[in-house]
């Protein structure tokens, strides 16, 4: 019951705020604004403490999943491979 509670206080808060912060620079701007006015870095939906989420950076993963595998690979050639 008090998890309800909890999370119905949190979406209020979040309804009643009228700015929110750039997670990168602290800039405030309009809820509506999907990049900063003053870094331009992109930004996401507020969250509770008013700051805006931080975009997820989808390349940055597949560049290490693939830096991974090269290195494995190499691993494989330099010393297992007859």
């Amino acid at each position: 019951m008090a998890d309800k509670e909890k999370k119905k206080r949190k979406a209020d808060l979040i309804r009643s705020q009228k700015t929110k912060r750039c997670w990168s620079c602290n800039t405030h701007m309009n809820l509506e604004e999907t990049h900063c006015p003053s870094c331009k870095r992109k930004v996401g939906s507020v969250n509770e403490h008013g700051v805006a989420v931080q975009p997820t950076a989808y390349f940055n993963y597949l560049l290490a999943v693939v830096a991974t595998v090269g290195l494995i690979y190499f691993l494989y050639w330099a010393f297992i491979k007859n």
